[in-house]
Order: structure tokens, then sequence, then C-alpha cells
């Protein structure tokens, strides 16, 4: 049996060495186990949790069983092959950002380390060791590793929890292995009873749990999950036998976290981390703590609990404990990035590249380069970055003066889309001027309404319903007033009504049967867009939120094991194209962050796309295998061979939608 309990809360916590730490959190939990069978009978049958990958000796025996929590968390099982080795946890792995740099830092804290190497699944692996000699293991995720490769994918969608929030197994010497933590490894002491608890360095601010071993001792693993009650109905569905450990008193030695995971003194993080939280036991009726009914004749009322606990085949303690997650999926997709491919790290990039690149035509302000300057805006405006804020609003301003005949007067929904720019202006210092010149393009576009009521510039092609609803909705946004959400969902529905086919996708034109893949990205956003600001108690709410879902349908059934979407949607043979595939990662995001899509099903094709589509990012923040602006043709030759752009602000706009989104 190994002999350190570990158990690892994911909260905010104070730092235990002076500088920055590296570490961001768990990465994999290992177990020993006397029967390799069983013990995946319990993990994947019984726990929902997929293998992902496996490792066999000369005569297909499994060596190593890989099952996967979540994108950035794992449980490892091997086999007992020598009996004198005691069954149980075999190590904690942590991961870091910057795998060199925690080296050195445990060097110098005089930790005995191995130097860092590429391990076998391909990603950067170092090891110390306890005072007991116990491994622990240190890793960074690297691009092209099977852990990099796999994200997004073997995601169960019957996992009984989601994130991994601790493991347990006693140490002889409690108090020595509590010193080894603190003063070598930089963890935050939280209390030195028994279990003693320190709070690692990093982001994360997992905790561990040292306790004194003994014949009762049992090695295991903590999941957090956000309903107890819910948990132990599954559970016990199951098969598995539940038990309720009796609550402890409040006391010094309770986790001492303030709602969403703050702790008091804790300087500010530079990564989001789950917002998980063990909280402290209480007699009041909590969510998962509701008493019975009482009185006479009624029943005994259940005693408040808060961790569950099962059995693994070996023994092995599994417990749950309540997580402070309100939307516990999304909590999973839509955090903890590998570096580099955050949507903080990647929209920035993708903005400051767009403030210093040119008109992307000299002669006049087109759609894509207003598309791109919206988006930067709208991430500027959610990262608080004051900085990008003000130079593109500074870019804008020579169009209010000598530049001005680069804007387009002339009707059409290419040009008219400009009105989202000055509006989002507006939006953000609410200087007269912008609004003014963003209302004049939304009260222009419908100056002379068809007899239907919609919009002369009404061509019926998809693109347009980014193009007139965006310019609408800005204008909402920006006044409230509600003559323009009413053009924009009118016109909707009668794209909506006319154009969108049984599989929920979109022909490019009525006459032009092909499912192009910016085409319908465009009708995706646009849509996106417009619910996001719709009234809920809105006439055209329900008809637009159909179309919307069942668009989203096909979308999913199309994506690409690679999660891009295809120049031509429905064809694999035709290429991996990033446009289309930016617009419909923006649109899963919205509709899973905004209730209007089921996460479980749409977080992880919305995850597994992003970070397909930040690999098609080059080095200079340009994105690659953007298609060219394309007319419409009746011709598939024409769709199949357009030519692909890099650096094109089709393609550069997307990314910075999406960024905004993922952020929201």
């Amino acid at each position: 049996m190994r002999l350190t309990s570990v158990v690892i809360g994911l909260f905010c916590a104070s730092l235990g060495w002076a500088q920055p730490s590296t570490q961001t959190g768990i990465a994999h939990v290992a177990f020993r186990v006397a029967n390799l069978e069983a013990s995946r009978a319990f993990y994947v049958d019984k726990m929902g949790f997929e293998e992902f990958y496996a490792t066999k000796d000369a005569s297909g025996k499994i060596t190593e069983d890989y099952l996967k929590v979540n994108d950035h968390q794992f449980i490892e099982l091997y086999p007992q092959t020598d009996p004198p080795r005691p069954l149980g946890l075999m190590h904690v792995c942590w991961e870091s950002n910057d795998l060199q740099a925690m080296h050195d830092d445990c060097v110098k804290h005089g930790v005995e380390i191995r130097d860092v190497r590429k391990a076998g699944a391909g990603n950067l692996l170092t090891v110390a060791r306890e005072p007991e000699g116990q491994t622990i293991e240190y890793t960074q995720y690297q691009p092209g590793s099977r852990h990099t490769e796999a994200l997004g994918k073997y995601l169960g969608p019957k996992r009984v929890a989601i994130t991994i929030v601790g493991a347990i197994s006693p140490a002889k010497d409690p108090a020595a292995t509590r010193a080894f933590y603190v003063d070598k490894l930089g963890f935050s002491l939280i209390s030195t009873s028994v279990p003693a608890r320190v709070r690692m360095p990093g982001n994360s601010g997992q905790e561990l749990d040292i306790v004194q071993s003994g014949p009762d001792a049992k090695s295991g693993i903590i999941f957090g999950v956000a309903d107890l009650r819910a948990t132990r109905e599954t559970l016990t569905k199951l098969g598995l036998t539940v038990k309720l450990p009796e609550a402890a008193a409040p006391d010094s030695n309770q986790r001492g976290v303030r709602p969403g995971g703050a702790t008091p003194g804790a300087p500010p993080q530079n990564r989001k981390p789950f917002p998980l939280a063990v909280p402290a036991p209480t007699t009041a009726a909590a969510p998962d703590q509701r008493p019975g009914p009482e009185g006479p004749g009624m029943p005994p009322r259940e005693r408040p609990f808060t961790k569950l606990v099962v059995a693994d085949p070996d023994g092995a303690v599994i417990s749950f404990v309540k997580a402070a997650l309100p939307d516990v999926a999304a909590g999973d997709y839509f955090v903890n990035w590998p570096t580099g491919m955050s949507p903080a790290e990647v929209g920035k990039r993708v903005a400051e590249h767009f403030v210093k690149s040119p008109h992307q035509d000299p002669r006049r302000i087109i759609y894509p380069e207003v598309c791109t300057w919206y988006g930067s805006l709208t991430f500027a405006h959610l990262t608080k970055d004051k900085d990008l804020l003000d130079s593109l609003i500074k870019r804008f301003d020579p169009l209010l003066g000598p530049d001005a005949g680069l804007i387009v007067q002339s009707p059409g929904v290419d040009y008219s889309v400009f009105g989202t720019l000055p509006l989002q202006i507006n939006i953000e210092n609410k200087d007269r001027r912008y609004l003014d010149l963003g209302l004049w393009f939304a009260d222009r576009q419908w100056a002379n309404p068809n007899p239907d009521g919609l919009t002369p510039e009404s061509r019926f092609w998809i693109d347009d319903m980014y193009m007139i609803t965006m310019v609408q909705v800005q204008a909402f946004r920006a006044t409230g007033n509600p003559a323009y959400i009413d053009r924009a969902s009118k016109e909707m529905v009668a794209y909506l009504d006319r154009l969108q086919q049984p599989n929920g996708l979109f022909f490019h034109e009525p006459e032009v049967k092909f499912y192009w893949g910016r085409g319908n990205g465009w009708m995706a956003a646009g849509m996106a867009e417009l619910l996001s600001s719709l009234p809920k108690d809105h006439p055209n709410r329900p008809r637009i939120l159909e179309g919307y879902r069942k668009m989203m349908k096909g979308l999913l059934d199309n994506q690409g094991a690679d999660g891009m979407w295809r120049q031509l949607i429905d064809r694999n043979d035709s290429w991996p194209e990033t446009s289309g595939t930016g617009m419909f990662t923006f649109a899963f995001v919205t509709g899973v962050k905004n209730g209007l899509l089921d996460t479980a099903t749409y977080g992880p094709a919305a995850r597994k796309a992003w970070l397909a589509l930040v690999g098609y990012i080059d080095n200079k923040a340009d994105v690659t295998s953007v298609c060219a602006g394309t007319n419409k043709l009746d011709d598939l030759d024409y769709y199949m061979t357009r030519n692909r752009m890099t650096g094109d602000f089709h393609g550069q706009a997307p990314v910075v939608w999406a960024a905004s989104a993922l952020l929201r």
C-alpha cells in the first residue's frame, strides 16, 4: 500500500513559494490493481470512463490501461505482476505549463528530481520522490502527444463524474511528508492536525491531506460532483453499495473556501480554475441536505451528508464530494486549455495582429474587415484590455474624417453590415458620432421595405443572415428600440422558411444546391447573435430557436473526426476549411453558454472544434486554409477548387468571435 495520502480539491489558493508557480493541477492518478479486467469493469462499465489507450506486451496482454476523466485528467491502471508490491495508489502526476522551470525551482529548493525528458506518450515528464520513497510525477502536455491528439475525444457520456478532486493513501510519518510538501515543493500549510492539509502552488489550488497509516487505511480517489443526491441515485442504480460517512463537525481542519473557490488572501490567478469547492459540513438545509417532513406519523428526517463512498474491486475508497459546479460540463469543456491554445491567448494574438494590419481592400472597407474588427472589439471588452480597445477605436477614427471615402454608402448587404462596427464602438464609449453613423446604415437598410416587410436588400443567399441581421441586432443593443430586433427576426424567419433543408443545413442559394461551409457559417453565426439578444417572449423566437437547433444538429452530424468542418459540409472529400469551422464553433459555444443547446452533447464538439481550429493559425497569427471570397455558382468544381487563403479576414474574424464566445 502506498504511504502518502493525497486529497486534491480544486480551489484558488495562496502560493507556497514567492515566485508564481507553473503548476496547473492534477494530470493523472495511477493505481496498481489485482485484476485488471475486474477494475476495468468497475471504472469503465460502471463509472463510465472510456479507455483512452492501452499498452500491451509481446503476448498481447495489457500492461497499462489509461482511462479518461476529462481532457486534462486520467486514471491509469497497472496490473499487479509482483505480489510484494502493494495494491492501491502508485502515484499522482501533476501538470505544469512550464516543466523545465518547475524542475529548476525544485532543484533550487533541494529536491532530488530527474531531468526533464519526453515520455512514451509524447509529453514531457520528470520524477521526484517523497521522503518515504513514493513517486511524484510532473508532466507537460505537448502538441502531437497522445493526450493532445485525443482532446475532445473519449469523454464518455455516462461518466459518473467529470473532475478528479483527489486521491487517498496513508503515510507512515505524516509530519515528515507534510514538511516535505511545504518546505520543498512550495505547498501552503492549511492544517497541522491529522489529516494534515497542504495546498499546492499554482492556479488550481489543489490540496493534499496527509493521514496516519494503519490497518484500516485504504488508498483511493475522490471525484467532485454537482449533486450528491443525484450521484447517489446513479451509483445505487449501478448496483454499488453507497456509504454516507458521518459529517465532521466544523473546525479549523475544514476547508476554508468561499463560494466559487476564493480563499482569503489569495492573490489573483492568471488562469481561471475549475470553480470547485468542497463545502464545510453544515446543519442547514442545503440543496443536498434537505430534511424530510417532520411531525407525528411523518418519516424520519435524513441526516445531512457531504460525501459518498463506494469501493472498487480492490477495496480502494472511491469518494464523491459536492463541488460548486453551476454548469459542470461547460466547466469541463471550456476551461483548462493547453498552453498557447486558450481563447484569451489566441484571441489576443489575432486581435493585436488585426490592429497592425492594413485595410484588406485599400479602396474601401468591406465586410470581412468589419467582422474581424467587430470581433476584436468584443474580445477587448471581455478581456478588459483597454490598450487593445483604444487601438481598435483609434484605427476607426480616420473614417470619421479624411478616410470617410472608404465607407461605401451604396445599398447592399456587404456594405450595410458596416454599421455593426460604429454601433459596437458606441456601446463601448457612448460617443454619439458612432451611434448616428451606425443607425444610418440600420435605418437605410429598411428605408423602402418590400410589401412583405423585408428589406429590399434581401437576396435569399444564406450569407445575408449575418449581414442583414447583425446590423439590426447591434442597433437594438445600442438603443433598446424593439423595431430593430423585430426587423431582424422577421427576416430570419423568412430565410428559414424558404431555405432550410430537412437535414438542418442550407444550400448557398435556392438554385445552388451545395452545402457550402462558410455560407452556412454566416447563417449559424447570425442565428446565434440574434438569439443572444432576442427577448424570450418575442413571437418569432420559437421559430428561430427551432431552426437554430435543427441546424446545429445537422452540423454536429457532419463534424469531422478531426474537429473540423469541410469546404462542402456533407462531402468528406472536400478540404478542412477554417472560416466555416470558426463560425460553427462560435454558434456551438454561444448555444451552450446561453442554455440553447445540450451541454453534454455540444460541449465536447465545440471544444474539439476550437482546438482543431487553433491548429490552423500560423506563427504570424494568420489563419490558414481559408476559402477565398465566393460567389454563387451551380458547379461542384467551383466550390471544391476554391483558393485556400492565409491571413484573409474571412478566416480571422470567426477566430475572434469564437474566442469571445468562450470568454463570455
